[in-house]
């Protein structure tokens, strides 16, 4: 069953404080391990190689794993130093630590402050080929019951990877006892790509569009019931994928995004971000990307 172990990366003490309640919730009720795990600051190039080993400065880690919002669950704690980019360091810590998912808190910064500051947990969606679990720190509830996730969203695009999600999406769906929302945005922009032939006018293909589409989308909901045995609807609309995410987001307490990722690390990725990187920023809510992978 996936995920069978998560390391959570800890910037700080603070960091931990503000997710320890989703973080324990998450790993408590999807039956799974949990590594907390902190990358020191790189050393300056002239200080020189340090002789020490690389496991460095795990102390404060260690009370935390008796915090209350831990309690029953399988625990450990890493701690790593050294001149490897951040990045490296994290993928590196999950192959240590045989963990399948890297959960990762962030600012979902956006704006100027995005752009000078950049994102540790966009970096590590780039890089990462293991699920990357993201938690908005703006938006971390601080009780048990605010933190379970009440529906999982699901966008798709009709390609295999989009759809390998939904179902472990579903699949996790089943383990929370939660229905699923699948999304499928058709950006004006794009409409003339789809095919449907013989509509001269956007103002009445598009309702066509939107029809066809929705019942393309509605029997993948159906199909999800029957195999899973989950509570399952759909949402296409005219718009954005980001918008749509919003706004079916905001009709849920906390609810759990599950979507692929190409993992691409390219100019284009940096200039104008990737598609889960933009929902990562502007929706808020935890995020699941997954890469082109198989799981069980």
């Amino acid at each position: 069953m996936f995920p069978n172990k998560i390391l959570l990366c800890v910037d700080s003490e603070d960091h931990f404080a503000a997710c320890k309640v989703e973080a324990g919730w998450i790993a408590r009720h999807l039956n799974c391990g949990l590594v907390m795990y902190h990358a020191a600051p790189e050393r300056w190039m002239d200080a020189g190689p340090s002789l020490e080993d690389t496991h460095v400065d795990e102390d404060w880690l260690i009370p935390l794993v008796d915090d209350p919002a831990l309690v029953n669950i399988e625990v450990e704690t890493l701690s790593t130093s050294g001149f490897s980019p951040l990045i490296e360091s994290i993928l590196s810590a999950a192959r240590e630590t045989g963990c399948d998912m890297v959960m990762i808190p962030t600012h979902a910064r956006s704006g100027l402050d995005h752009m000078i500051l950049g994102s540790v947990a966009e970096r590590v969606l780039r890089s990462c080929k293991i699920p990357v679990m993201t938690l908005d720190l703006g938006k971390m509830p601080t009780t048990q019951s605010d933190a379970a996730f009440d529906r999982v969203i699901c966008p798709i695009d009709f390609s295999k990877k989009a759809e390998d999600a939904m179902h472990q999406g579903a699949q996790i769906a089943k383990q929370l006892n939660v229905g699923v929302t699948i999304v499928h945005a058709i950006d004006d922009y794009f409409a003339a790509a789809y095919p449907i032939d013989g509509i001269p006018s956007l103002d009445v293909y598009l309702p066509s569009l939107i029809s066809e589409v929705s019942a393309k989308v509605q029997h993948m909901s159906d199909k999800l019931t029957q195999s899973f045995g989950i509570e399952s609807d759909h949402w296409v609309e005219s718009a954005s994928l980001t918008s749509s995410m919003i706004e079916v987001a905001k009709k849920h307490a906390n609810p759990l995004i599950v979507m692929a990722t190409g993992g691409r690390d390219s100019l284009g990725d940096h200039i104008l971000g990737s598609r889960t990187e933009r929902i990562v920023r502007s929706v808020h809510v935890p995020v699941l990307a997954l890469p082109n992978t198989e799981f069980n």
